[in-house]
Protein backbone atom coordinates (compact mmCIF):
# COMPACT_ATOMS: atom_id res chain seq x y z
CA UNK A 1 0.00 0.00 0.00
CA UNK A 2 3.22 2.08 1.19
CA UNK A 3 4.37 1.60 -2.69
CA UNK A 4 1.17 2.52 -4.22
CA UNK A 5 1.24 5.92 -2.39
CA UNK A 6 5.06 6.45 -3.26
CA UNK A 7 4.62 5.92 -6.51
CA UNK A 8 1.69 8.10 -7.59
CA UNK A 9 3.19 10.47 -5.03
CA UNK A 10 6.33 10.32 -7.56
CA UNK A 11 4.08 10.09 -10.75
CA UNK A 12 2.39 13.24 -9.71
CA UNK A 13 5.69 15.25 -9.10
CA UNK A 14 7.28 14.00 -12.33
CA UNK A 15 4.04 14.87 -14.28
CA UNK A 16 4.19 18.51 -12.42
CA UNK A 17 7.82 18.78 -13.72
CA UNK A 18 6.83 18.24 -17.02
CA UNK A 19 3.88 20.49 -16.96
CA UNK A 20 6.64 23.43 -15.56
CA UNK A 21 9.19 22.54 -18.24
CA UNK A 22 6.55 23.18 -21.11
CA UNK A 23 7.03 26.75 -22.29
CA UNK A 24 4.11 28.80 -22.45
CA UNK A 25 2.51 29.73 -25.39
CA UNK A 26 1.53 33.84 -23.83
CA UNK A 27 3.37 35.54 -22.10
CA UNK A 28 1.90 39.20 -21.71
CA UNK A 29 4.79 41.30 -20.75
CA UNK A 30 2.75 44.36 -21.04
CA UNK A 31 -0.19 43.53 -18.93
CA UNK A 32 -2.15 43.52 -21.70
CA UNK A 33 -4.63 40.77 -20.42
CA UNK A 34 -6.29 39.57 -17.27
CA UNK A 35 -5.54 36.87 -15.53
CA UNK A 36 -8.15 34.79 -16.83
CA UNK A 37 -7.86 35.64 -20.47
CA UNK A 38 -4.47 34.63 -20.27
CA UNK A 39 -5.91 31.59 -19.19
CA UNK A 40 -8.24 31.63 -21.82
CA UNK A 41 -5.49 32.50 -24.94
CA UNK A 42 -3.23 29.69 -23.51
CA UNK A 43 -6.06 26.93 -23.49
CA UNK A 44 -6.90 27.89 -27.10
CA UNK A 45 -3.26 27.87 -28.35
CA UNK A 46 -2.86 24.32 -26.49
CA UNK A 47 -5.38 22.95 -28.21
CA UNK A 48 -3.91 23.93 -31.51
CA UNK A 49 -0.63 22.90 -30.50
CA UNK A 50 -2.24 19.26 -29.60
CA UNK A 51 -4.39 18.83 -32.86
CA UNK A 52 -1.99 20.57 -35.82
CA UNK A 53 1.33 20.07 -33.39
CA UNK A 54 1.41 23.93 -34.54
CA UNK A 55 3.26 26.34 -32.12
CA UNK A 56 0.99 29.08 -32.15
CA UNK A 57 2.50 32.12 -29.49
CA UNK A 58 1.22 35.12 -28.63
CA UNK A 59 3.82 37.90 -26.63
CA UNK A 60 3.12 41.65 -25.26
CA UNK A 61 5.90 44.04 -24.93
CA UNK A 62 6.74 47.76 -23.81
CA UNK A 63 10.15 47.17 -24.23
CA UNK A 64 11.75 46.43 -28.00
CA UNK A 65 14.95 46.92 -27.00
CA UNK A 66 15.93 48.91 -29.84
CA UNK A 67 14.56 46.55 -32.31
CA UNK A 68 11.78 46.30 -35.05
CA UNK A 69 8.59 44.87 -34.41
CA UNK A 70 9.94 42.26 -37.09
CA UNK A 71 13.28 41.78 -35.33
CA UNK A 72 12.21 41.23 -31.89
CA UNK A 73 9.10 38.92 -32.64
CA UNK A 74 11.69 36.67 -34.97
CA UNK A 75 14.85 37.13 -31.94
CA UNK A 76 12.14 36.24 -29.45
CA UNK A 77 11.21 33.13 -30.94
CA UNK A 78 14.18 32.03 -31.88
CA UNK A 79 15.33 32.36 -28.37
CA UNK A 80 12.74 30.80 -26.59
CA UNK A 81 11.68 28.42 -29.23
CA UNK A 82 14.30 26.91 -31.02
CA UNK A 83 13.51 25.87 -34.48
CA UNK A 84 14.72 22.29 -34.02
CA UNK A 85 11.83 21.19 -30.86
CA UNK A 86 8.94 23.66 -32.97
CA UNK A 87 9.98 23.71 -36.70
CA UNK A 88 6.32 24.95 -37.59
CA UNK A 89 4.31 27.61 -35.91
CA UNK A 90 4.29 31.59 -35.51
CA UNK A 91 4.36 33.95 -32.74
CA UNK A 92 2.31 37.12 -32.60
CA UNK A 93 3.85 40.06 -30.98
CA UNK A 94 2.16 43.12 -29.73
CA UNK A 95 5.06 45.92 -29.45
CA UNK A 96 2.76 48.85 -27.55
CA UNK A 97 6.23 50.96 -27.52
CA UNK A 98 6.48 50.93 -31.23
CA UNK A 99 2.35 50.86 -32.06
CA UNK A 100 3.06 47.86 -33.88
CA UNK A 101 2.29 44.13 -34.11
CA UNK A 102 4.16 41.14 -36.13
CA UNK A 103 3.46 37.67 -36.76
CA UNK A 104 6.91 35.80 -37.04
CA UNK A 105 6.13 32.44 -39.32
CA UNK A 106 8.27 29.28 -39.44
CA UNK A 107 8.46 25.99 -41.39
CA UNK A 108 4.72 25.05 -42.77
CA UNK A 109 3.49 28.03 -40.87
CA UNK A 110 5.40 30.33 -43.25
CA UNK A 111 4.22 28.66 -46.36
CA UNK A 112 0.32 29.04 -44.81
CA UNK A 113 0.51 32.34 -43.48
CA UNK A 114 3.29 34.68 -45.05
CA UNK A 115 2.04 33.93 -48.58
CA UNK A 116 -1.42 35.38 -47.36
CA UNK A 117 -0.51 38.27 -46.83
CA UNK A 118 -0.45 41.69 -44.46
CA UNK A 119 -3.81 42.55 -45.35
CA UNK A 120 -5.53 39.21 -44.78
CA UNK A 121 -4.32 39.82 -40.97
CA UNK A 122 -5.20 43.00 -41.05
CA UNK A 123 -8.78 42.25 -41.88
CA UNK A 124 -8.75 39.94 -38.72
CA UNK A 125 -7.86 42.23 -36.23
CA UNK A 126 -9.29 45.07 -38.06
CA UNK A 127 -12.95 45.35 -36.00
CA UNK A 128 -11.21 45.38 -32.54
CA UNK A 129 -7.83 47.13 -32.75
CA UNK A 130 -9.43 50.75 -32.84
CA UNK A 131 -11.47 50.05 -29.16
CA UNK A 132 -8.14 48.14 -28.10
CA UNK A 133 -9.62 45.33 -27.58
CA UNK A 134 -6.71 42.81 -27.78
CA UNK A 135 -8.08 39.85 -26.30
CA UNK A 136 -11.04 39.61 -28.97
CA UNK A 137 -8.19 40.33 -31.20
CA UNK A 138 -6.47 37.26 -30.14
CA UNK A 139 -9.22 35.23 -30.09
CA UNK A 140 -10.21 35.99 -33.71
CA UNK A 141 -6.57 35.19 -34.73
CA UNK A 142 -6.39 32.42 -32.75
CA UNK A 143 -10.18 31.06 -34.64
CA UNK A 144 -8.18 32.79 -38.00
CA UNK A 145 -5.27 30.23 -37.81
CA UNK A 146 -7.03 27.32 -36.76
CA UNK A 147 -9.27 27.58 -40.08
CA UNK A 148 -5.75 28.19 -42.22
CA UNK A 149 -4.29 25.29 -40.29
CA UNK A 150 -7.47 22.82 -41.09
CA UNK A 151 -7.32 23.83 -44.76
CA UNK A 152 -3.58 22.98 -45.02
CA UNK A 153 -4.08 19.31 -42.99
CA UNK A 154 -4.77 15.40 -44.09
CA UNK A 155 -7.07 13.60 -41.58
CA UNK A 156 -5.62 10.63 -41.22
CA UNK A 157 -6.88 6.98 -40.00
CA UNK A 158 -6.96 7.22 -36.54
CA UNK A 159 -8.38 10.95 -36.61
CA UNK A 160 -5.39 13.05 -36.18
CA UNK A 161 -4.36 15.74 -38.51
CA UNK A 162 -1.35 16.03 -40.16
CA UNK A 163 -0.16 19.22 -41.76
CA UNK A 164 0.76 20.23 -45.78
CA UNK A 165 2.10 22.67 -47.77
CA UNK A 166 -0.95 22.30 -50.28
CA UNK A 167 -4.41 23.86 -49.67
CA UNK A 168 -7.11 21.71 -49.97
CA UNK A 169 -10.63 22.92 -52.02
CA UNK A 170 -13.37 24.03 -49.06
CA UNK A 171 -16.01 21.99 -48.88
CA UNK A 172 -19.36 23.71 -49.20
CA UNK A 173 -20.49 24.03 -45.37
CA UNK A 174 -17.17 25.97 -45.18
CA UNK A 175 -17.54 27.87 -48.48
CA UNK A 176 -20.84 28.58 -47.04
CA UNK A 177 -19.46 29.87 -43.53
CA UNK A 178 -16.31 32.07 -45.20
CA UNK A 179 -19.24 33.68 -47.34
CA UNK A 180 -21.26 34.18 -44.96
CA UNK A 181 -18.25 35.31 -42.58
CA UNK A 182 -16.92 38.12 -45.00
CA UNK A 183 -20.58 39.93 -45.61
CA UNK A 184 -22.04 39.40 -42.31
CA UNK A 185 -21.86 43.28 -42.26
CA UNK A 186 -23.71 43.75 -45.37
CA UNK A 187 -26.32 41.25 -44.85
CA UNK A 188 -26.25 42.90 -40.79
CA UNK A 189 -26.96 46.17 -42.99
CA UNK A 190 -29.58 45.07 -45.72
CA UNK A 191 -31.71 43.63 -42.71
CA UNK A 192 -31.55 46.85 -40.72
CA UNK A 193 -32.57 48.73 -43.37
CA UNK A 194 -35.46 46.41 -44.63
CA UNK A 195 -36.47 46.26 -40.63
CA UNK A 196 -36.01 50.54 -40.51
CA UNK A 197 -38.50 50.30 -43.45
CA UNK A 198 -40.88 48.41 -42.17
CA UNK A 199 -41.19 50.04 -39.09
CA UNK A 200 -41.95 53.23 -41.07
CA UNK A 201 -44.54 52.13 -43.35
CA UNK A 202 -46.10 50.38 -40.05
CA UNK A 203 -45.77 54.00 -38.39
CA UNK A 204 -47.56 55.08 -41.38
CA UNK A 205 -50.63 53.26 -40.81
CA UNK A 206 -51.26 54.25 -37.46
CA UNK A 207 -53.97 56.78 -35.86
CA UNK A 208 -51.55 58.58 -33.39
CA UNK A 209 -51.94 62.02 -31.89
CA UNK A 210 -50.14 65.07 -34.12
CA UNK A 211 -47.47 66.74 -32.10
CA UNK A 212 -48.35 70.24 -31.02
CA UNK A 213 -46.12 73.21 -30.55
CA UNK A 214 -47.21 74.86 -27.68
CA UNK A 215 -50.02 74.51 -24.94
CA UNK A 216 -52.84 77.09 -25.87
CA UNK A 217 -55.37 74.36 -26.69
CA UNK A 218 -55.02 73.21 -23.02
CA UNK A 219 -55.37 76.38 -21.26
CA UNK A 220 -58.10 79.30 -21.07
CA UNK A 221 -57.22 82.68 -22.13
CA UNK A 222 -55.72 85.19 -19.19
CA UNK A 223 -56.49 82.13 -17.00
CA UNK A 224 -52.64 82.14 -15.84
CA UNK A 225 -50.58 85.25 -14.67
CA UNK A 226 -47.10 84.91 -14.04
CA UNK A 227 -45.27 87.21 -11.24
CA UNK A 228 -41.72 85.15 -10.92
CA UNK A 229 -39.53 83.63 -13.11
CA UNK A 230 -36.79 82.08 -12.89
CA UNK A 231 -34.09 79.52 -14.28
CA UNK A 232 -33.27 76.35 -13.54
CA UNK A 233 -30.51 73.98 -15.24
CA UNK A 234 -31.39 69.74 -14.62
CA UNK A 235 -28.15 69.20 -16.42
CA UNK A 236 -24.43 70.12 -16.83
CA UNK A 237 -21.84 68.97 -19.05
CA UNK A 238 -18.23 68.20 -17.91
CA UNK A 239 -15.55 67.82 -20.12
CA UNK A 240 -12.45 65.63 -18.93
CA UNK A 241 -8.81 65.15 -21.38
CA UNK A 242 -6.82 62.66 -20.49
CA UNK A 243 -3.38 63.16 -19.74
CA UNK A 244 -1.63 61.01 -22.32
CA UNK A 245 1.29 58.08 -21.04
CA UNK A 246 4.82 58.58 -22.28
CA UNK A 247 5.26 54.77 -23.36
CA UNK A 248 8.17 55.29 -25.52
CA UNK A 249 10.64 54.42 -22.55
CA UNK A 250 8.82 51.46 -22.43
CA UNK A 251 8.62 48.61 -19.23
CA UNK A 252 9.16 45.31 -18.43
CA UNK A 253 10.34 42.92 -21.45
CA UNK A 254 12.70 40.81 -19.59
CA UNK A 255 16.12 39.70 -20.12
CA UNK A 256 17.29 40.88 -23.28
CA UNK A 257 17.88 38.05 -26.11
CA UNK A 258 19.70 37.91 -29.56
CA UNK A 259 19.24 35.95 -32.23
CA UNK A 260 20.03 36.81 -35.75
CA UNK A 261 17.06 35.01 -37.35
CA UNK A 262 18.74 35.46 -40.87
CA UNK A 263 15.26 35.38 -42.65
CA UNK A 264 14.55 32.06 -41.67
CA UNK A 265 10.78 33.25 -40.87
CA UNK A 266 8.26 35.15 -42.61
CA UNK A 267 6.83 38.01 -41.34
CA UNK A 268 3.50 40.02 -41.56
CA UNK A 269 2.60 42.77 -39.21
CA UNK A 270 1.34 46.66 -39.24
CA UNK A 271 0.36 49.62 -36.83
CA UNK A 272 -1.58 49.35 -34.25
Amino acid sequence: MKRLICLAALLLILLGTVQAATPAHVVDMAGTFTAQEVSALEDKLAQIYDKYRFDLNIVTTRNSQGKSAARFSEDYYITYKPMAEYPNGALFSFNFDLGEYDEASRGLGRTIFETAGPDELYNVLKPYLPSKNYFGAMQAYANYVERRLNRYSTVNADGSFTLTATERKPTLMEAASEVARQYLIIIAGVGLAIGVGVAFLLKGKLQIAKPQYDATRYTSANSLKLRDSSDLFLYQTVTRTRIQENKSSGGGGGARFGGGGGGSHGHRGGKL
